[in-house]
């Protein structure tokens, strides 16, 4: 399930090396439904309330972002089958996760996805794949996603009071930090810069809210002591010009051209478009009326297609799922539950700056997974007693 879970997360990604295929998503999604059914028909499956809820939420509001091309609401556009099977996509990683995933299986999976980021690091550098031999879909952001995950995992176990690492993990992290940020500073993105230190701030929080005085000053020696030697090394690979400077060009931009960034623009368009039609124009709407693919915001792409209710509903499932990662940390935060949290940041704020809602499985692949850390898959009956006649056995 582990590996089901890395290539979910990590379609966009893969195909850097595929190229763009669907036969990485088809993958994906029969690794995930065969695993799945698997635990299915060993009746390791486990529903709450909660999840059957959020659930029926994103049902609810996929219904509705479609609906509207075909009720002709104000001139709404007819969703594509592509999106449409994108929409159950969707569905189906939401529940096979939240009905079968396991906390191993989160761990298991937060270290593949360090292993990953580097393949995609060294792809990168070594020129196996080019940017600009791909479509227009492909651009930095699918570079720079996994590296970002890989990131987040390895500061969350760093800033964890309670972890410890040899001299050869340590190692091991300096080296594989080191090729990563070599790719990011050589790539157009900013976002990643402002996601991972806030996903680190995030991750410091949790700790100072779950934790004494003394463990939360650890934490945030910790955590300056990461965040300090990553600008370390991006200073030194900029200074000595191994990497380019366009990023702090980016970085400036955000000061003295935020009024006039194009996102911006981007939101006023959508807004304007849910004001006009708060019933949805459909999914491809957005698209024909302004000629960019998407806002840049899930929450504004599920208002414009679906209307103020699928929006509405589209968030409630995701404020549910946030709610139960809060719950369950409560009782324990250890350094496997603040990964997968800080990771989860990190999608819920690039989601909310970039990508289409119909990439959404990559969040809700993390966010679904985030509130299993705490829970475990109900053990049926037949297996249960299994288990004690065993336990008995061994007693005697």
């Amino acid at each position: 399930m582990a590996l089901a879970l890395l290539l979910i997360i990590n379609t966009p990604s893969i195909k850097l090396f595929t190229g763009p295929t669907s036969v990485v998503n088809v993958v994906a999604i029969l690794a995930l439904v065969v695993r799945g059914g698997r635990r299915y028909l060993d009746s390791q499956w486990s529903l709450s309330v909660r999840d059957s809820i959020v659930i029926g939420l994103l049902g609810l509001s996929s219904v509705l972002m479609v609906l509207p091309g075909y009720l002709g609401f104000g001139g709404a556009v007819r969703t594509a089958p592509l999106d449409i099977m994108s929409l159950l996509f969707i569905l189906v990683v939401v529940t096979v996760i939240l009905g079968t995933v396991t906390a191993d299986d989160v761990v298991w999976y937060s270290v593949l996805q360090v292993g990953w980021a580097v393949v995609v690091s060294l792809g990168y550098l070594l020129e196996v794949y080019s940017l600009g031999a791909l479509p227009d879909s492909f651009h930095y952001n699918t570079v720079v996603l996994p590296i970002a995950l890989a990131l987040c995992s390895v500061i969350a176990y760093l800033i964890h009071p309670q972890s410890s690492f040899s001299r050869r993990s340590l190692a091991a992290i300096g080296v594989s930090s080191v090729v990563m940020l070599m790719t990011v500073v050589s790539l157009h993105s900013r976002g990643i810069y402002i996601g991972v230190i806030g996903a680190t701030v995030l991750g410091v929080g949790l700790i100072l809210w779950q934790s004494s005085r003394d463990v939360a000053i650890s934490a945030l020696k910790r955590a300056f002591a990461a965040i300090v030697f990553a600008l370390v090394v991006v200073g030194v690979l900029i200074s000595q010009g191994v990497m380019s400077t366009i990023i702090l060009d980016r970085m400036a931009s955000l000061v003295y051209n935020f009024e006039n960034a194009e996102r911006i623009d981007l939101y006023t368009t959508a807004v304007n478009m849910v004001v006009e039609n708060p019933l949805g124009n459909g999914l491809g709407a957005y698209a024909q009326t302004t000629g960019a693919v998407y806002p840049h915001n899930m929450i504004l792409q599920a208002a414009v297609a679906g209307g103020i209710v699928a929006a509405l509903l589209f968030a409630s499932a995701i404020i549910l799922l946030c709610v139960g990662y809060l719950q369950d940390i409560s009782t324990e935060l250890s350094e496997r539950t603040l990964a997968i949290g800080m990771i989860t940041a990190y999608l819920l704020f690039i989601f909310s700056i970039s990508y289409s809602i119909t990439h959404t499985y990559i969040l809700f692949a993390a966010l679904c997974s985030a509130t299993k850390m705490n829970r475990e898959v109900a053990i049926s009956p037949r297996k249960r007693a299994q288990r004690l006649t065993t336990s008995w056995k061994h007693r005697l």
